[in-house]
Order: C-alpha cells, then structure tokens, then sequence
C-alpha cells in the first residue's frame, strides 16, 4: 500500500503580513495539528515569482493542491476541513482494491 499522498497548501502573504495573513497563518497551523503528517503547507511573499504564477494576487491567498480557495480574505475554516476530508477520502477510494 502507498503512504498517503500529503495535500499541498500555500499561503501568499502580504510582505508586511497583514492582520488577515496572520490569520491565515493560524488557521493553516490549526489545519496541521488536525490532519498530522497529510498536508504539506508552506508560505510564499507575494512579491516572489513563484506566487506571481497564480496570476492576479490579492493577499491573504491560499491555494490548495494548485486550486485557489480564496483570496484576499480569510476562508472560513469549516469549509477548508471539508474539503481536505473530501481530498483526503478521494484518494483512499482511488487506491482501494476492486475500484
């Protein structure tokens, strides 16, 4: 059996981190302590290269596996758990036996 696959999140912040940044900043740590060891979060400037190939951006960004989730606000945090759950149980059903 393959170890699970770690779903990717980066957060583009303001370089000055604004009060929503640092928000998101909790929120992706509150996300960590809730699925240890299944997502791969890391952080990037908005003024980076790597953050200017998303396109337009309008920090606090987050962008989960390549998806933009939100920007320029802080995403409600329900919906984020959502969605890694729904990621999270995709790629067990992808890797069970008979599917």
């Amino acid at each position: 059996m393959k170890p699970p696959r770690e779903i990717t999140i980066v957060l583009i912040a303001a370089p000055q981190k604004c009060a929503k940044c640092r928000q998101c900043e909790a929120l992706l740590a509150r996300l960590q302590e809730r699925f240890p060891g299944q997502l791969s979060c890391r952080q990037l400037s908005a003024l980076e290269e790597e953050a200017r190939a998303f396109g337009v951006v309008l920090p606090p960004m987050l962008i989960v596996d390549d998806l933009i989730v939100s920007a320029g606000r802080v995403p409600d945090e329900e919906a984020l758990v959502q969605l890694i759950e729904a990621k999270l149980s995709a790629d067990q059903s992808a890797e069970a036996p008979g599917t």
